[in-house]
């Protein structure tokens, strides 16, 4: 489960190694905001970077090295962990929480935009034509069953940070 220490942006936890590798396998990273010469921080209390060989079509990481803890504490900001473990957890948790900020975050732009839409869909079949009852219904339906997966993702997220918290209070 490594973490990310991007030149530009926040760290990233990743689940798992085999996760990184598929997202070192997309030439833009998969959309993450990452760099070759990033830095990769191992459970194990190694680092390695992002490189990409020449000639090559996929990202790789080069060989671990030791990392120095006290360092790496810094530059995540989190002084409180005690050793790996204690970081690696930390840093999950606080991802889970930024994840579950920004899905709330975005929660009323979705629900307003698809609120717009309903409207627009049913005003403009009103004008071109004599719309029956149940086709009202239907795009009203569509509409709040969107609006309910919109609300599913903060559900998720919040069940995700919840079982990091309780595994972060199994290991204290």
């Amino acid at each position: 489960m490594p973490l990310v220490i991007p030149k530009s942006g926040e760290v990233q936890y990743i689940p798992s190694e085999e996760v990184l590798a598929e997202i070192l396998g997309h030439s833009n990273f998969d959309g993450e905001d990452w760099a070759i010469g990033d830095r990769l921080i191992f459970e194990d209390g190694t680092e390695s970077l992002i490189k990409q060989e020449p000639g090559e079509q996929f990202h790789v990481w080069d060989d671990p090295t030791p990392a120095d803890f006290e360092e790496v504490k810094r530059v995540i900001g989190v002084s409180s962990a005690t050793g790996w473990p204690d970081l690696f957890r930390i840093a999950e948790i606080d991802q889970s929480r930024r994840q579950l900020r920004q899905t709330v975050r975005a929660l009323p732009w979705k629900f307003g935009c698809l609120g717009i839409l309903c409207v627009g869909v049913l005003i403009g079949l009103s004008f071109l034509i004599r719309i029956p009852l149940w086709l009202s219904s239907v795009v009203v339906g569509v509409t709040l069953l969107l609006m309910a997966a919109c609300a599913g993702d903060i559900l998720y997220d919040r069940a995700r940070l919840r079982a990091a918290e309780q595994r972060d209070r199994k290991a204290a």
